[in-house]
């Protein structure tokens, strides 16, 4: 990766947003999109995704897609 940095984004989701099924949904959009990074719950019961490539557009069309989803 000759010259490419990767942006990288940290995103927490709270609420009855992610519901059952939600890190299984972000992964697959993840996958779809060529997005490396994780999605894990965290103790006071929100989300966390992190979300790692080198094109701000490709980051951005993660994040429209996994805000569709409501629980």
């Amino acid at each position: 990766m000759d010259g490419i940095g990767l942006s990288s984004l940290r995103i927490l989701v709270y609420g009855r947003i992610h519901g059952v099924g939600y890190r299984k949904f972000v992964k697959s959009v993840a996958d779809k999109y060529g997005i490396n990074g994780y999605v894990r719950n965290v103790y006071d019961g929100s989300v966390e995704i992190l979300a790692q490539n080198a094109s701000h557009f490709i980051l951005n069309r993660f994040i429209d897609e996994i805000k569709v989803r409501r629980g």
